[in-house]
C-alpha cells in the first residue's frame, strides 16, 4: 500500500475545501434567486438600497393625472378648474412658465372671474396656437400655446 505523503493532504484538503465553497455558492444563488436574504456576508453581497425620493414627487405620484397634456381641452378644462377654486399654485402649473410669474402677479391684482362648474368651452385651434373662449361665462377667453407636444395657458 501506497503512504500518503504530506503534500498529497494537503491538495485533497484543498480540493475539498474548494467543492465544499462551491456547494455553498451554488445553495446561496438558489436562495437568492428565490428572493430569500442571501447567505453572503454584507460585504460580498451589497444590500438592495430604494431610491431616494422627493417629498413633493411622493404627493404628486400618488394624485391620479387627469390632464392630458396634449389635448387643449383637457388643459383648458383643468386650468378653468383650478381658478374656479381659486387655486393659483394649481392654475399655474398649466401657464407658461415664462409666463407664471406675470400670471400670478396680475391676479393678485384683480379678482378673479367667476367660473361655471362645467364650463362649456369653444376653442379655435391653428396651428400650435389656440383661443379658448368660455361660452358660459361673458368675455372670458385666453391664448393657449402649444410646446413641445404639450399645451399651455399663454396670458
Amino acid at each position: 500500500m501506497k503512504e500518503w505523503s504530506y503534500t498529497t493532504g494537503l491538495l485533497i484538503g484543498a480540493g475539498l475545501l474548494l467543492i465544499a465553497g462551491l456547494v455553498l455558492t451554488v445553495l446561496e444563488l438558489q436562495e437568492y434567486n428565490r428572493g430569500a436574504r442571501p447567505l453572503a456576508t454584507p460585504a460580498a453581497v451589497p444590500p438592495e438600497q430604494p431610491a431616494e425620493v422627493k417629498t413633493e414627487e411622493k404627493a404628486e405620484a400618488l394624485q391620479p393625472t387627469t390632464v392630458d397634456a396634449s389635448d387643449p381641452t383637457s388643459v383648458a378644462l383643468a386650468f378653468l378648474k383650478a381658478m374656479g377654486a381659486r387655486d393659483l399654485d394649481e392654475a399655474s402649473k398649466y401657464v407658461l412658465e415664462d409666463k407664471r410669474a406675470a400670471f400670478r402677479e396680475a391676479m393678485a391684482k384683480q379678482e378673479a372671474p367667476a367660473i361655471p362648474a362645467e364650463p362649456k368651452l369653444d376653442i379655435t385651434v391653428e396651428g400650435d396656437s389656440a383661443r379658448v373662449s368660455v361660452a358660459d361665462a361673458e368675455g372670458l377667453q385666453f391664448e393657449m400655446t402649444r410646446r413641445d407636444g404639450k399645451w399651455w395657458v399663454n396670458m
